[in-house]
């Protein structure tokens, strides 16, 4: 109940007053303090890592959102703040506060430096979208996906039928190293932002990327970087 689904909606406004077309996406995010969410800096900030949209926010271009929201399992959508969005320029990591008080509960995060250490990694998220919500119900076939205008309104219709729950995968830590731990637990897109856990189910890292073509090497960037973040 502590990991939620990322939707994102938004534009750059160009300094002659244009914008350029809206751009849509979903990730993962999770409770971290009271209020605040942890991610990746590419589903909360995401034109850092957009090389077209990186270009024109040092040219002046101001980003925009229209849609930045976070379901968690068995809620509705809440606004994340896009004012009190804050990331890393080193690591792929970002946090940011809901925009209202929230009693959805805290994942413990691994805070003594040890988060590379163990055995296992388990990893929460929500690969793909929405596609695999929908098909985990009990008879996706009869139950008919409605033809909603919007992402948000189908995530809305998933959530009312309880169907918004992270996806589990499990596997095992092949390397850490202080900037980079990695694991082959399997990951693809739509997981990064989600928790990482380690064996004694504290969060060791987030997920952010996987390496195409290899499944044995998906990347978590150690949980000290979102610490440092939220101690600003």
């Amino acid at each position: 109940s502590s990991v939620g689904f990322i939707h994102g909606v938004y534009h750059m406004a160009l300094p002659d007053g244009t914008s350029t077309r809206p751009s849509e996406y979903t990730g993962s995010a999770f409770m971290v303090r009271d209020g605040w969410i942890a991610s990746c800096r590419h589903v909360l900030a995401p034109w850092n890592d957009d090389a077209r949209h990186r270009d024109m926010f040092a040219s002046g271009a101001v980003p925009v959102f229209t849609v930045l929201t976070i379901t968690f399992p068995g809620r509705s959508a809440m606004d994340i703040d896009p004012m009190t969005i804050r990331h890393s320029t080193l690591v792929d990591t970002a946090v940011a506060r809901l925009s209202t008080p929230s009693d959805i509960p805290i994942l413990e995060m691994r805070e003594d430096g040890t988060e590379g250490t163990g055995v296992n990694a388990y990893v929460l998220g929500y690969p793909l979208g929405v596609g695999p919500l929908y098909y985990r119900s009990p008879a996706p076939g009869r139950m008919g996906y409605p033809n909603f205008g919007s992402l948000g309104e189908k995530l809305a219709y998933l959530s009312r039928l309880g169907l918004v729950e992270p996806l589990f995968f499990r596997g095992v830590i092949n390397s850490s190293k202080r900037h980079l731990i990695t694991t082959d637990a399997a990951m693809t897109f739509g997981c990064s932002g989600g928790p990482v856990l380690g064996d004694d189910g504290r969060v060791i890292g987030v997920n952010f990327a996987i390496l195409s073509g290899f499944d044995g090497m998906n990347m978590v960037v150690p949980i000290c970087h979102i610490l440092h973040l939220i101690r600003g």
